[in-house]
């Protein structure tokens, strides 16, 4: 029984590590922000800026936060009435979910442990930056074909 247990809760463990770093590593290795200004520029998204933003200590968490879920909100818009980007792909269902854990971490931690929350933050907006630059890319595409 005792060993079951431990099994299960290991296996958790691991599901939950290899969810991270597979998030971490789509964010990281697959960067088009150099699309992304087009996306931004049309849609006066404030992620960009919200990323400077988040290196001064001294900015309201909360005031961040709510811009990028606005942004969010309008990515999200996009993509789901994109027709080259319906359904979506692997990476971008497991970017979604991560978001939206993310957000529930941001949740948790901005009373208890700011810097945490700030970490989130940062998060989020890769999140955000990944969805514009992949949107940029494919627009950029279909625009030269």
């Amino acid at each position: 029984m005792i060993i079951s247990l431990f099994i299960i809760a290991a296996s958790i463990v691991l599901l939950v590590y290899w969810f991270r770093y597979t998030c971490l590593m789509i964010i990281e290795s697959r960067q088009c922000l150099e699309h992304a200004e087009k996306i931004v520029f049309a849609n006066r998204l404030s992620f960009a800026g919200i990323q400077q933003d988040l290196l001064n200590e001294n900015v309201p968490l909360d005031k961040l936060y709510k811009s990028l879920d606005n942004d969010y909100r309008v990515i999200s818009y996009l993509r789901q009435h994109a027709t080259a980007l319906a359904g979506g792909s692997v990476e971008q269902k497991l970017l979604t979910v991560d978001y939206q854990l993310v957000k529930l971490w941001y949740g948790v931690t901005k009373l208890v442990a700011p810097p945490q929350a700030r970490k989130a933050l940062v998060e989020m907006s890769a999140i955000i930056g990944f969805f514009a630059g992949e949107m940029g890319q494919r627009a950029s595409q279909s625009s030269a074909a």
